[in-house]
């Protein structure tokens, strides 16, 4: 779907959603939004770039203390990064109901240096998908 960055209607739309995650917008808002997140100046906000925009939301809301709290937790022996065991461990004492099979899968998307670890910036991409 293509938001319109010309449209009032759809400016009112994406306001309520907005609402909808306990965000709170004005029209003008909404407004400079459009012109932020329509990264290719086309007079639209296309799906990749709304989608972008969400992943950008995300992770400035949920980027504090919280997730680098989770992260310390996990990283049992302190080293600054959490061993595929250590996630792995930390998921099932959670029992966030994810197969084994599931984790392993999991756990090698996130690493994207593939050195056998995941750093911070991975366990956020890993939480919010980023």
């Amino acid at each position: 779907a293509v938001v319109s960055t010309q449209s009032t209607g759809e400016a009112d739309e994406l306001q309520q959603f907005f609402a909808s995650m306990n965000v709170i917008a004005r029209k003008d808002d909404i407004l400079a939004f459009f012109d932020r997140v329509d990264t290719d100046k086309d007079g639209t906000v296309d799906f990749d770039e709304f989608v972008t925009f969400l992943e950008e939301i995300l992770s400035e809301r949920y980027s504090g203390d919280e997730v680098l709290d989770a992260f310390n937790l996990i990283d049992e022996d302190g080293s600054g990064s959490v061993s595929h065991e250590e996630v792995a461990k930390a998921m099932q004492k959670a029992d966030v109901g994810i197969k084994p099979g599931d984790i392993v899968h999991l756990l090698k998307e996130a690493d994207l240096n593939e050195d056998g670890t995941i750093c911070f910036s991975e366990f956020r991409s890993l939480l919010f998908g980023l």
